[in-house]
């Protein structure tokens, strides 16, 4: 799957929801301006990527739109223009002996948490501007308890 976007941010987002059970979701990507912003989407939550640095973000489904959450992003060293990264969306139990589930979203095994309803979600990709992303390689996974 390619998307390019030109003038306008692209945003493509699933029909089908993502179950709400505990799981693992994975896929590859690969963007050609990494200094630029990207994001991915699980239901009302997500992350931005811009100038190798993640940060959580909430979507809006009204105006379809990724907005950074916090302004306290981590760095991603790993983060590469032109080779691929890995995206991990986990959702998965407490570890510390929690009940709730916790979702932390990775690229590149640098995580933020995020706090999402806990319900089956939506999933999507966010393009800034006179940007491209090309994804392959999804996988997913039953999450731990």
């Amino acid at each position: 799957l390619v998307g390019t976007s030109d003038k306008s941010p692209a945003y493509l987002i699933s029909n089908d929801k993502l179950s709400k059970k505990p799981k693992s979701f994975k896929m590859d990507f690969i963007l050609s301006d990494i200094s630029k912003e990207c994001g991915f989407v699980y239901g009302d939550v997500g992350v931005i990527l811009v100038n190798n640095q993640i940060y959580p973000a909430r979507f809006d489904s009204k105006t379809n739109k990724l907005k950074v959450s916090s302004t306290s992003g981590k760095i991603i060293n790993q983060l590469i223009k032109d080779k691929i990264n890995t995206l991990e969306i986990n959702t998965g139990y407490d570890p510390t002996g929690g009940l709730n589930q916790d979702c932390v979203i990775y690229i590149n095994g640098v995580g933020v948490q995020v706090h999402y309803s806990n319900a089956d979600n939506h999933f999507g990709v966010y393009v800034s501007p006179m940007n491209s992303i090309t994804i392959g390689n999804i996988r997913w996974g039953i999450g731990s308890k």
